[in-house]
């Protein structure tokens, strides 16, 4: 099977490496991190920026916020890409990620990772794995497998689909925001300001442009966008608040999910201690006046 990409993609490596992987179904990972040499950031020009559709969003205990994903080529063609973003699943807990809904995009990144043995795109591993790690992963390349069996070699079905420049939306994210107490951050990794361990340039956020060389260059400036999620306890729905949002946490003191009442709300259990008590009340009394628009 080797010989045969490297006849058809004209030796190649990279592009040889990304259908290979795909058209066989072995896409289980995401679509870049697997080549073996660093991907070499040195030699390229580094214009690409992800960054996210908002820097503040304010939230209440059990309702869902979303954001978008933006990713920006800075004038270069690229043909592939790594995405790692940072969430603190103790607070926040993924429902869903929508891939993007730009068409110039979706034409070009035909195939997002990882894959099903189907090649469609396989949401709930990424939402599973988000939700258990605080990691949400998942690529993008410019392929077009063809067939939906996931099996066919590129020469016959498969094909590359160009390269994409501009800027697109590549993926929303829909998170329900846990009760909590504080701000929180969702981030790329890896992200100016912050510190990871256990990433190299291989196993990160990552930007590949069509490369003329053996090896993927990746073109992407390390992120400095963030997410602040701030909590804002309007739980009776007034926009800001009030007397009604404290009566309401206030009307469940010493009640636990095996009380039998109503009246105990996991969203009101803001320091998750399974009892509703001054911890509680405090957090939202302390906002009382605070808009949550």
């Amino acid at each position: 099977m080797k010989d045969i990409f490297k006849t058809y993609f004209g030796g190649n490596k990279f592009r040889w490496f990304l259908l290979a992987v795909v058209s066989v179904g072995l896409f289980t990972g995401l679509v870049l991190v697997k080549w073996n040499q660093d991907i070499r950031r040195e030699a390229a020009t580094l214009t690409a920026v992800y960054s996210f559709s908002t820097s503040t969003i304010k939230v209440v205990p059990g309702s869902n916020f979303s954001v978008s994903i933006i990713l920006a080529t800075g004038g270069q063609g690229i043909v592939g890409s790594d995405v790692l973003v940072r969430l603190d699943n103790t607070r926040h807990r993924l429902v869903t990620m929508n891939k993007s809904t730009n068409t110039s995009f979706n034409n070009i990144f035909k195939t997002y990772a990882p894959i099903k043995t189907d090649c469609s795109f396989d949401t709930a591993k990424v939402v599973n794995t988000a939700n258990t790690s605080g990691l949400i992963e998942f690529g993008v390349v410019a392929f077009d497998p063809v067939d939906t069996n996931c099996t066919s070699t590129p020469s016959s079905n498969g094909s590359l689909t160009g390269t994409f420049n501009g800027t697109a939306n590549v993926a929303s994210l829909t998170f329900e925001a846990k009760p909590a107490v504080g701000d929180s951050v969702i981030r790329y990794v890896p992200s100016n300001g912050y510190s990871d361990t256990g990433y190299t340039s291989t196993t990160d956020s990552n930007v590949v442009i069509a490369q003329t060389s053996a090896n993927p260059e990746d073109i992407l400036q390390t992120p400095s966008s963030v997410v602040t999620v701030s909590y804002c306890y309007d739980f009776a729905g007034g926009s800001s608040v009030n007397i009604g949002d404290i009566q309401l946490v206030a009307a469940g003191y010493g009640h636990t999910p095996t009380t039998p009442s109503t009246k105990y709300q996991a969203r009101f259990d803001l320091n998750n201690n399974q009892r509703i008590d001054i911890g509680d009340i405090q957090p939202v009394a302390g906002q009382y006046g605070k808009s949550c628009l």
